[in-house]
């Protein structure tokens, strides 16, 4: 995609561990990264602060994410003929650091 003429400005990726290499992928053709395109990863892993440039990326609760879905699956296993489809929202915050402008 780096080489469409009308390429994205900004990839949404997902996860901070493949971020890392599209960004040293894009750096290797010649990419500025935020500069030309940016970045954001997923997860906020605790390299994302390391990696240079550090990381913009979304950060999840999940610690609650786990806690939600233990209820559920309590739920389930406490009521197994009961067929109720749950949606759950988790709000998440976008970390901005060095691969955005």
């Amino acid at each position: 995609m780096a080489s469409l003429k009308d390429r994205p400005d900004i990839y949404l990726v997902t996860s901070d561990v493949i971020a890392f290499g599209v960004i040293r992928g894009l750096e290797s053709k010649g990419f500025n990264v935020p500069n030309q395109i940016e970045i954001v990863g997923y997860d906020d892993i605790d390299f994302s602060k390391h990696f240079t440039p550090p990381l913009t990326t979304i950060k999840q609760d999940t610690a609650k994410i786990g806690f939600q879905a233990a209820n559920q699956l309590i739920q389930m296993i406490e009521n197994p003929t009961q067929k109720k489809q749950t949606i759950t929202h988790v709000p998440v915050e976008i970390v901005i650091r060095e691969t955005t402008k």
